[in-house]
């Protein structure tokens, strides 16, 4: 391994490290939009690993209404249990409000604690809107949905609106909108369930350019260089880009990987851990000139990101 400095390199910190790809910036604009529109929610579905988590965590603190005032938005995360109660739901709500409740506290206690703080939150613009993104959808219940319809009627019914967004994998909700799909079930359906978003990761060589365009523009966090250069300053210069062998990259990707493993675009867990292990392992050995040592580097730095088990999920 190059002996950069990876106690101080962001490449190196998986849960902090992040950019804005193309993908993240379409769910911004498409729930900028449902929140410009008064949409009451929605849901957005994609194959595991595409980076729908990181996503919203980035497109958070990013959110405003039509005047440009910021609109809070929180997420929470659906845990796996062994009873999947309405009570589940809403102690996970507090937990990750920083509500503290008792043990004891039951359902009614929780929901009129949960409905004060999304009041606060929505009271802090004019348009009083909040958003609220459940992630892992996959393993609500539909009597645990219903929680989320109580919710929004409580604070419409309080003159506050919220628009829930449901998170979830493709393959692993299908038996949950099979269920949402029921007459009996148009309710939900027509509140949350209509607006649709599918999410990727990425899906061709322009946005893979885009994803290595930021990551040459990320900084060290001294800001004495960017993160490239300080890979291969040494031996390629100091104005060498990575996404200069965007084509490269892509071509290897595209003939090795995502066709033979049939892959509908290139999970970002993968990209990031793959660009890593390229620019820490093998591009500060690059002479800039080799072409089939590049390629043959760019081969088995996306072979040991892990992209390959991706055949056991197929996905979307």
């Amino acid at each position: 391994m190059n002996s950069a400095n990876t106690t101080t390199n962001p490449i190196y910190d998986p849960a902090s490290f992040s950019i804005e790809t193309p993908a993240i910036t379409t769910l911004k604009n498409i729930i900028l939009s449902w929140i410009y529109n008064g949409a009451t929610g929605g849901f957005v579905l994609g194959p595991f690993r595409t980076g729908k988590t990181r996503a919203i965590e980035i497109i958070t603190d990013l959110l405003v209404n039509r005047l440009g005032e910021k609109v809070h938005s929180h997420r929470i995360t659906m845990p796996r249990r062994d009873r999947n109660t309405v009570a589940t739901v809403f102690r996970e709500l507090c937990k990750s409000l920083g509500i503290i409740t008792k043990r004891s506290a039951t359902s009614d206690e929780m929901s009129s604690l949960v409905l004060h703080r999304f009041s606060e939150l929505a009271a802090l613009n004019s348009t009083r809107q909040v958003v609220l993104f459940v992630d892992e959808m996959h393993r609500l219940t539909l009597p645990q949905i219903e929680v989320f319809a109580e919710v929004y009627d409580q604070l419409r019914e309080a003159k506050f609106n919220i628009c829930i967004v449901f998170v979830g994998n493709y393959e692993a909700s299908l038996s949950l909108l099979g269920l949402i799909k029921k007459k009996r079930n148009e309710l939900i359906r027509g509140r949350f369930f209509t607006n649709r978003h599918n999410f990727k990761g990425i899906t061709s060589k322009k946005q893979l350019r885009k994803c290595l365009q930021q990551l040459d523009l990320t900084k060290m966090p001294d800001g004495s260089m960017s993160l490239t250069q300080h890979f291969v300053s040494k031996n390629l210069g100091s104005d060498w880009q990575l996404s200069s062998i965007a084509a490269e990259i892509w071509n290897v990707f595209d003939d090795d990987f995502k066709r033979p493993l049939k892959l509908s675009s290139w999970p970002m867990q993968y990209f990031v851990s793959a660009i890593r292990i390229l620019l820490s392992d093998y591009l500060p050995k690059y002479d800039g000139e080799d072409l089939d040592s590049l390629e043959e580097m760019i081969y088995q730095s996306i072979k040991a990101s892990g992209v390959e088990p991706c055949i056991l999920e197929k996905t979307a």
